[in-house]
């Protein structure tokens, strides 16, 4: 367990660092501006404005050399002497060098020293005399010879120990050993008989302290006087120390001068302060940013209270099962106080923590109390957005679209109510069961870093994108937490927008189209209008019109997609009828719709006029053929008849060419005798063999062949 301090007058501490040091040997002054001995460095003074060292005292010893048994001896210390002046303190001591007994010394700290030897022997004393600044003289010795004696001493009696209690009290502060009835006095008793018998005995009283008793020094008075057998004592401090084991000792004398030694011990009590309103503190942190760290502050409101009335210091503790990179501390005022740490979870975590406040009387009594301290933590917040929200989509390839797509930045912001430090809010793309080709990711926009979310789904599978009135399988959640806990999801449905396809250009009002003839139909085709879809989405033509152009088709190149019409007439030649090509040159008016996968859509009107190319049709310039015994020349084209001599058969070799490959229909001009075969007018296939040829039949006259 880490234990830190922090005494309310800790600032004492640092009364000393201000100091300066005086140098030089012993003896000589060292000079330093003061007004006070405490702008003085420790072992100097201020002596007429300048710092000066303290020099050591020397210690003198007057008194008797010998002596006999149980005789009350007096030496005085009032020889010593100090080059500065300032002797402060007096320690006598006395051993026995060749003695059975020790002395009985009495109070030892005085000018005066009283010692009584109770038996004979060679004994030394000794006393060390210190100045104020507590330098200590080297040791004074003086020896005693001590001779047996030859009448008793008196006996003592004493009273029994005493047990007090002790009350402060009063302005200025004063503190007294009070008896059970609380008087602020109390007797103590001796009682003496000389060897012979008398009572006739003087009587001198002295007090030892406590040990330790600390800074201030006590008021003893016993009354009437110190010289009487049961004198009535009074202890006072002035707010110091009071408690402990006193004793008082009584120099009892005979007639003869032989003296006897006696104490009674009075014990003064202290009961240690009371500190109320310890318990557990839950405190909410915040976050520092411009330090980085988590702070916990709060503060407390013991109740302190001392039974005897004695003055009490107040010392505050920090207590933390792991203190890693945590700053404690107090803020001011008495009770308040702040704990910050580096990482999060110093301050919250599987940490403990607690402040103790020490109360510690004049006395040494101890008391306390503790606050188990615990940091809470709240979590973030995302802010609320719309339960739908509205984006347009688009596709993956504008020339060959494989996906739909639509994607949008996040519209979430999250707060922290403790000012922790978020990242942000992390998007999780929801796909509902049974879209089964679409897929969902999230993204980072390259410039701003903010999130942003892409879902997707096959082309081949528009009803898993979007439904015709925008709603989708798609959703979006977002999720955010602090260091220690997240925050509540907050979610919106995705509704994907659509926009209706656009004629590029207004439709022609007519379009001409050729047509072509593949031996069963009479086929034609026209381009109608081109579209674009402002989503890129794949289109679809559907149309009504003429019965002979009905079949629509888109072409798409890059992000146009064009409308065409398929018309066709069938006819089989084989039939000989009359070509019906006349109902496909008729005008076909035609209105077509262009829609993208969910409906939206444009319509265009055009009419569809189809075209045809004259056939061409050749004769030789001139044949002959022999018919029989009779030969013919014909020349074609000079209206000039040659005579024939006898009639004869022959063939007329004739082409017939159509650009588009329809059938034709051969018309033959009738000869002045004789027959052509085929039938003068027949229908062919354009450019088949035998289109155009015909038999022709002569006799004895004129023929002619015109083209």
């Amino acid at each position: 367990m880490t234990r830190l301090r922090f005494p309310l007058a800790a600032s004492l501490l640092l009364a000393l660092a201000a100091l300066v040091g005086c140098s030089g040997p012993s003896g000589k002054r060292a000079p330093h501006d003061c007004t006070t001995d405490a702008e003085c460095p420790s072992a100097s003074f201020c002596r007429t404005g300048a710092c000066v060292a303290d020099q050591q005292p020397v210690a003198s010893i007057a008194g008797p050399t010998t002596a006999s048994a149980h005789m009350e001896l007096t030496f005085d210390a009032s020889g010593s002497s100090d080059p500065d002046g300032d002797i402060v303190s007096y320690a006598w001591s006395v051993s026995a060098v060749s003695a059975p007994c020790d002395a009985e010394t009495g109070p030892t700290d005085g000018v005066v020293f009283r010692p009584l030897f109770p038996c004979p022997g060679r004994f030394e004393l000794r006393l060390v005399v210190a100045d104020r600044g507590g330098v200590a003289s080297d040791i004074a010795r003086a020896a005693l010879v001590v001779s047996p004696q030859t009448h008793e001493p008196p006996g003592v009696v004493m009273g029994e120990p005493l047990s007090l209690a002790h009350r402060c009290e009063g302005a200025p502060l004063a503190c007294a050993a009070v008896g059970s009835d609380g008087a602020p006095s109390f007797g103590i008793l001796a009682t003496g008989r000389a060897e012979d018998g008398s009572s006739a005995l003087a009587y001198r009283w002295e007090w030892l302290p406590p040990a330790g008793l600390g800074a201030g020094t006590p008021v003893v008075k016993l009354s009437p006087s110190a010289s009487v057998q049961s004198p009535t004592v009074s202890i006072t401090t002035a707010g110091t120390t009071i408690a402990g084991d006193w004793t008082f000792v009584v120099t009892v004398t005979d007639g003869h001068g032989l003296s006897t030694r006696a104490s009674q011990k009075v014990s003064v009590g202290n009961r240690p302060p009371v500190v109320t309103g310890g318990g557990a503190l839950e405190l909410p942190h915040t976050y520092d940013a411009a330090s980085r760290t988590y702070l916990a502050a709060g503060a407390v409101s013991p109740t302190v209270v001392d039974p005897d009335g004695d003055p009490v210091e107040l010392a505050w503790d920090f207590q933390s099962s792991d203190r890693n990179g945590c700053t404690f501390g107090f803020t001011g005022a008495a009770g308040a106080f702040s704990v910050a740490c580096r990482e999060p979870h110093e301050l919250i975590g599987g940490v403990s923590r607690a402040i103790a406040l020490i109360a510690r009387d004049v006395n040494g009594g101890v008391g306390g109390a503790s606050w188990g301290v615990t940091a809470t933590n709240r979590p973030p917040r995302i802010s609320a957005v719309p339960s739908t929200l509205a984006f347009d989509h688009g596709v993956d390839d504008a020339a060959a679209p494989r996906s739909f797509v639509v994607q949008g930045m996040s519209p979430f912001t999250a707060s922290d109510p403790d000012g922790d430090p978020l990242p942000p809010v992390a998007l999780k793309m929801i796909v509902s069961a049974g879209a089964t080709r679409s897929g969902g990711r999230q993204a980072l926009d390259p410039a701003t870093g903010a999130p942003s979310f892409l879902f997707w789904t096959d082309v081949s599978a528009p009803a898993e994108f979007r439904h015709a009135d925008d709603s989708s399988p798609f959703s979006v959640q977002g999720d955010v937490a602090d260091p220690w806990s997240g925050a509540e999801p907050v979610s919106f449905r995705v509704e994907v927008r659509d926009r209706a396809p656009v004629m590029v250009g207004p439709a022609a009002t007519q379009v001409s189209a050729g047509h072509v003839y593949d031996g069963a139909a009479y086929l034609a085709s026209a381009r109608l209008a081109a579209f674009s879809d402002p989503d890129g989405d794949p289109l679809l033509v559907s149309g009504e019109g003429a019965p002979l152009c009905g079949t629509y088709a888109l072409t798409r190149a890059g992000a146009l997609s064009t409308a065409s019409v398929a018309c066709r007439l069938p006819y089989d030649v084989r039939s000989g009828g009359v070509p019906p090509l006349a109902q496909l040159l008729a005008p076909q008016p035609l209105r077509y719709t262009v829609s993208d996968p969910w409906g939206l859509s444009g319509t265009a009107e055009s009419v569809v006029q189809v075209t045809n190319a004259a056939p061409q049709a050749a004769l030789p310039a001139d044949f002959a053929f022999d018919a029989g015994s009779c030969a013919m020349r014909v020349i074609r084209g000079t209206g000039e008849p040659r005579p024939s001599t006898r009639a004869g058969v022959g063939s007329v070799g004739a082409s017939a060419v159509d650009p588009e490959n329809d059938p034709v229909v051969l018309s033959w001009g009738p000869p002045s005798c004789g027959s052509v075969a085929p039938p003068a007018s027949s229908t062919c296939v354009s450019g088949a063999a035998g289109c155009g040829a015909a038999r022709v039949t002569t006799c004895a006259g004129d023929w002619t062949v015109a083209s």
